[in-house]
């Protein structure tokens, strides 16, 4: 929604190629998201399975990143959905001349030291980590077992240069 409000109307996501349940469940809402929006879904796989390093993930975001800018409609936003993509999006930008956030907005899924710096800093949701290990550790000592109980813990959008433009 910070992107569509920003202006962006064809906002797409970054994913790895890997199944995780965070991640069906990231693209189920950014399915369900376009939808509401009238938006067709915009999808880029990078294929990180085999990336035994951190450049190598951002290169393999890169170059899905890539992919879809070569496009005739090229989105106008773009949501890293694993860790360090942010990063291999904007590389993918500005070593095809486009400046972020002017012609690419990006975020991403995770607020990390990768989102803090660099030019320009990029967007991303604080997961409150501290907080969810809090919560984890106040179940175990509360010696909980049952597992229906849900506590939800609600991310904040850091907002930074990749989209404040």
């Amino acid at each position: 929604d910070h992107l569509w409000e920003r202006g962006a109307r064809r906002v797409g996501i970054v994913m790895p190629d890997i199944s995780w349940s965070s991640l069906d469940t990231s693209r189920a809402a950014y399915d369900e998201w376009c939808a509401e929006k009238g938006s067709r879904p915009i999808i880029g796989e990078a294929k990180v399975r085999a990336c035994a390093s951190v450049s190598a993930v951002v290169g393999a975001a890169a170059k899905a990143t890539s992919s879809l800018l070569a496009r005739r409609s090229r989105p106008d936003a773009l949501i890293g959905l694993f860790g360090y993509f942010g990063r291999g999006i904007v590389a993918a930008a500005q070593a095809r001349g486009l400046e972020v956030p002017r012609d690419l907005m990006v975020a991403q899924d995770n607020d990390g030291f990768e989102a803090q710096v660099g030019a320009p800093p990029i967007t991303a949701l604080d997961l409150d980590m501290s907080g969810q290990f809090a919560e984890a550790v106040q179940l175990l000592i509360e010696g909980r077992s049952d597992t229906s109980e849900v506590r939800v813990l609600v991310p904040r959008l850091t907002v930074r240069a990749s989209t404040a433009g």
